[in-house]
């Protein structure tokens, strides 16, 4: 479950808005896990009773976009800071009042939903005397038009930035992630004709074992690995591979540096794949990457990633929140379709990449 408070002046405007359009926003898209509140760092009876024109001006744009105003107005206190896992100013003072009062720094509404330092303006810090002079009433009710029009069409980029800042953990698959699997097409044909060689078995006695054996085929050709491993013959597959691997293979993108980068930001990262365990770690060591937390196989889960049950098992092994994770791979079903299909949050490697 993820608390989002969003925090302004009188809580009767901008935290107001963003609290209902992201509200809204979940409601209509149907996400669950994410409970969303607002309040003010002065919201005071004198200061709501100035804004009674402008609140009847806020609640006619809020109900245009079909959203109702009820609302309970608030100050800003230690438990609500504490209650929620992400608060959000909506401008500098705002945030200055927070790093003050409770010792925290916290980003803006702006930075979150347009990558941009800058804060949302209050209708007085547009027109100071907004309340004594008649004229100014239009650019008034212009301005709070505005202002809601860009909270509530800034939602969906602000509901991504914020899933984004939740993620504490990236889980990258290897093979077509982070390595090419040309490896593993490069070796099939040594590897077939070596297990042909031991068992004395020609192609129609192989793919019979194969297929009682449920041996993966891909459209080059079995599972190797698998296929060694149930006959018993690993050492001849990592002897082949490894000499393979020293020929040279190619990292799909530069990832000792992305790992870097993630690790100085405080993330985990883990090797979710379907290869198995030392296969993984001899990829990963001919390349000199370290940087990462832990590895979780087909073997520790003892079924492959195209089946929920290794996603729990990941899970429950390493006690993470599918909210919280990012999956990152190139398999529609297994690094996508599953995972999400569990609150996972996904990234496919061409769209990671950018």
């Amino acid at each position: 479950m993820i608390k989002v408070l969003f925090v302004c002046t009188g809580n009767v405007f901008r935290s107001l808005t963003a609290e209902k359009c992201l509200k809204d926003y979940i409601d209509k898209h149907n996400i669950k896990n994410i409970e969303v509140d607002s309040a003010g760092t002065n919201p005071i009876h004198y200061l709501i009773q100035e804004y009674s024109n402008a609140r009847k001006m806020i609640l006619k744009r809020l109900n245009f976009h079909n959203i109702e105003f009820k609302h309970k107005y608030k100050k800003i206190n230690q438990k609500l800071v504490d209650n929620n896992d992400i608060v959000i100013a909506m401008n500098t003072n705002h945030q200055e009042y927070i790093l003050n009062k409770f010792g925290i720094e916290v980003p803006l509404f702006n930075e979150i939903a347009h990558d941009k330092s800058e804060g949302v303006l209050d209708v007085g810090e547009i027109y100071p005397g907004f309340k004594n002079i008649p004229s100014q009433e239009k650019k008034m009710n212009e301005h709070i038009d505005y202002t809601i029009d860009y909270i509530y069409y800034s939602t969906p980029k602000l509901f991504a930035g914020i899933k984004k800042r939740m993620i504490k953990t990236y889980l990258f698959d290897l093979d077509g992630t982070l390595i090419d699997s040309c490896v593993y097409k490069n070796s099939y044909v040594s590897i077939i004709n070596k297990i042909k060689e031991i068992k004395t078995w020609d192609d129609k006695t192989l793919d019979k074992f194969a297929q009682e054996n449920n041996i993966k085929k891909s459209e080059w050709g079995y599972d190797t690995g698998d296929l060694c491993k149930i006959l018993g013959l690993l050492d001849i597959y990592y002897e082949i591979l490894e000499n393979e691997i020293k020929k040279g293979v190619n990292l799909k993108f530069d990832v000792k540096e992305k790992f870097k980068e993630l690790k100085e930001k405080g993330i985990k990262i883990c090797i979710c794949s379907n290869s198995m365990r030392k296969t993984i770690k001899m990829q990963l060591d001919a390349h000199d990457v370290k940087d990462y937390d832990f590895i979780f196989s087909s073997e520790d889960a003892k079924v492959r990633k195209d089946n929920k049950e290794y996603w729990q098992a990941l899970i429950k092994e390493h006690n993470l929140i599918p909210e919280e994770c990012l999956v990152i791979g190139d398999d529609e079903v297994g690094d996508k379709l599953v995972p999400n299909y569990l609150g996972f949050n996904i990234k496919m490697i061409n769209e990671f990449k950018k």
